[in-house]
């Protein structure tokens, strides 16, 4: 997030305001931060794993692997 701020800002690209984060209690940013943490962990869990996503969108011939 910083490097991007910097990048931005080295173009004159300037925020107009500030994430509302920045003005919560430090607990309250703990809990926001906690619940954010857990629907992250809901969603990633509901995907499936990467052989299984390739297998069935991306799958290969079996043949491709038999090149001598």
């Amino acid at each position: 997030m910083d490097s991007w701020v910097s990048v931005l800002m080295g173009q004159h690209v300037e925020p107009a305001t500030w994430h509302h984060i920045a003005e919560l209690d430090p607990r309250e940013v703990k809990d926001f931060m906690g619940k954010y943490r857990t629907k992250v962990a809901e969603v990633i869990n509901a995907l499936p794993q990467h052989a299984e996503f390739v297998k069935q969108y991306a799958p290969a011939n079996p043949e491709v692997w038999n090149r001598r």
